[in-house]
């Protein structure tokens, strides 16, 4: 009786895997990094270090490595048109360097202008395009938007925060309330913002020149996900967010 079920289990196992490879076809998928030496609004801030860290670019270097070793993405690229940030790479990491054209160092330049010549480079069937100005994006995350593009119905996928508070436009003029019948926050309708930490895509629409499909997933994260460095203040905060986890001995890679 115990072999008759045991074959019964083996047997169920193999028709589970044989759909799962009819249904889901294994896909490849490959996160490519942008990244430039010369920053305008922050000089040296992809390389700049935190206080008792790493260098910035090596936090996100790090996750997604991580991510190839444990079979989320099979392959990771640094894009850039400097090889000297290889001397940035972590050590044993599976981070590959792929040149890019300088032209695409501008400050005029579009990310759509960045992917575009990415994919022309690399092919994937899932895309993933992360930013090191988003250090502390966890590798949990990056799965879970390859998951619901791989084995749900959408075409992208990316982390975004709950706005969900008063807001008036650049004219001071209320978008999402009355001044004579104000709300509780609770029951305003929520809005979401991108993180920008990172873009997951299907190939489809990486040809159609964009990061964000017609049917895309949104992915609520932590604040201490959502941190994103554009400006000084920026930097300096999340320096301050990293050495207080560095104090509470709180690993974040």
């Amino acid at each position: 009786m115990y072999s008759y079920l045991r074959f019964l289990h083996i047997f169920e196992l193999d028709l589970f895997i044989t759909y799962k490879f009819l249904y889901y076809p294994i896909m490849r998928k490959v996160a490519y990094i942008p990244c430039k030496l010369n920053n305008d609004r922050v000089p040296g801030k992809n390389t700049k270090p935190f206080t008792n860290g790493l260098p910035l670019c090596q936090y996100v270097f790090n996750t997604l490595s991580i991510c190839v070793e444990k079979n989320i993405l099979n392959e990771v690229y640094c894009f850039c048109s400097s090889p000297e940030i290889q001397d940035y790479f972590p050590k044993n990491s599976q981070l590959k360097f792929l040149q890019r054209d300088k032209s695409l160092d501008q400050s005029t330049t579009l990310i759509n202008e960045v992917t575009k010549s990415f994919i022309n480079k690399i092919e994937a069937d899932i895309y993933v395009m992360a930013h090191v100005t988003c250090p502390f994006i966890q590798e949990q995350t990056i799965k879970l938007a390859i998951d619901f593009i791989e084995y749900d119905n959408f075409d992208s996928a990316l982390p975004v925060k709950k706005i969900q508070n008063f807001l008036f436009d650049k004219n001071f003029k209320t978008l999402n309330f009355s001044t004579y019948s104000r709300p509780r926050t609770q029951d305003l309708e929520p809005l979401f913002e991108p993180t920008s930490g990172f873009f997951a895509f299907n190939k489809n629409v990486a040809k159609s020149g964009r990061e964000i499909g017609d049917n895309p997933k949104l992915i609520e994260v932590a604040p201490l996900e959502q941190i994103d460095i554009d400006y000084p203040e920026d930097f300096e905060f999340a320096n301050i967010v990293f050495n207080g986890l560095h104090t509470l001995q709180i690993k974040i890679i």
